[in-house]
């Protein structure tokens, strides 16, 4: 249901500046529902563990600790796109400012959320912390702001992907038949995999210890070392 819906908008040769008058409005729904769940969960927690008793804990093992490594690494797989984001920024020296907001944003809404879900759930707390929720219409219309917030992002982040795959296509940058179809087999290929992994969380923590980890904090400073390698009229730092 989703994926028909979300086709149309993949269609943008690039988020640029006469596309930002649609995506500001879209970013700051996607942050307003987020905002709205996260406070949301966080209260029918501190509710439902004033009735539950007190929770118990799992000591931490080898495996556990990777495992929790690579799902908060994966938080940060979409900082490979960041150079996309710059780039179409209009003023992209205040860019530095952006990741702050962004991530002081993020943390101040996701660490509270991860600090009560553990104190309350203890080792019972679900990949997923909706599904510890009491069922019923809060926990329905968390999913939905959630699902809203997912769909919204998604339209950000998989634009970066699409140009690349674009570009080694040979896809002309602009609109037309080639373009639809590359992105709609791009699309078709994302809902293939989630429709068809029932744990999704076992392939989160892998994708976040391997690909992220490399696209967030090995392979940026690297290449940035091997470019003031080369030769040219690069500023000093």
């Amino acid at each position: 249901m989703v994926g028909p819906k979300a086709t149309p908008s993949q269609w943008y040769k690039e988020v640029a500046p006469r596309v930002w008058n649609v995506c500001r409005p879209v970013a700051i729904v996607a942050m307003s529902t987020t905002l709205v769940a996260v406070t949301t969960i966080i209260v029918m927690i501190v509710k439902d563990g004033a009735t539950r008793p007190a929770a118990t804990f799992d000591i931490p093992t080898f495996s556990s600790f990777f495992l929790a490594f690579g799902a908060i690494n994966f938080a940060f797989g979409g900082t490979s796109a960041f150079p996309t984001y710059q780039n179409d920024m209009k003023n992209r020296s205040k860019f530095i400012f952006s990741v702050i907001i962004a991530f002081t944003c993020i943390l101040l809404l996701y660490a509270p959320l991860a600090g009560v879900g553990y104190a309350v759930y203890g080792q019972a707390v679900m990949p997923n912390i909706i599904d510890n929720m009491p069922k019923g219409t809060v926990q329905l219309a968390v999913q939905i702001l959630i699902s809203l917030h997912l769909f919204f992002g998604f339209l950000l982040v998989v634009n970066t992907p699409s140009q690349e795959i674009e570009e080694h296509l040979n896809v002309p940058h602009r609109f037309g038949i080639k373009r639809i179809m590359t992105r709609v087999g791009i699309l078709l290929m994302v809902v293939f995999v989630a429709m068809t992994i029932p744990r999704f969380d076992k392939v989160l923590s892998l994708v976040g210890a391997t690909v992220s980890t490399s696209l967030a904090f090995i392979f940026p400073p690297l290449f940035y070392l091997l470019l003031c390698r080369q030769k040219g009229e690069w500023p000093e730092r």
